[in-house]
């Protein structure tokens, strides 16, 4: 059998919420993306961070900091600016994080990958990959 993608709703249990990416910024007008770690070993594996910035490129902070090794990548922010979902390493761990970095949250199943926040804010959708 082929494969076939499916998308997975996820209903979010916390209040209002909205969606936006790095080419579609919130109300705030921030932007987040991934960023990749510069290394000059060449053992050592790159790692990628969430970081937001306003449009113009100014105003660059880290939001993420993950764990030795791991990516972080695929951010979408809601369009109110106070939430970003985001995939963490191979595999797919869906988070959900504060745009100033605090209060991360596991969020939905491992496996997804290119979160979207419904246009409502009250779900999160993904892409998952299947037989």
């Amino acid at each position: 059998m082929g494969s076939r993608t499916a998308l997975l709703a996820l209903a979010l249990l916390t209040g209002s919420v909205s969606a936006g990416t790095a080419a579609s910024p919130g109300v705030t007008g921030r932007l987040v993306f991934s960023q990749w770690t510069d290394t000059t070993d060449r053992f050592d594996e790159p790692e990628a961070m969430i970081c937001a910035a306003d449009p113009d490129g100014s105003r660059q902070a880290r939001v993420t900091d993950p764990p030795e090794r791991a990516r972080d990548g695929l951010p979408a922010l809601r369009p109110q600016g106070d939430r970003i979902a985001f995939v963490r390493g191979i595999g797919g761990q869906l988070l959900t994080v504060a745009a100033d970095g605090s209060d991360l949250r596991p969020f939905g199943p491992a496996g997804g990958t290119s979160p979207v926040w419904s246009a409502e804010g009250t779900s999160v959708f993904l892409v998952v990959g299947g037989d």
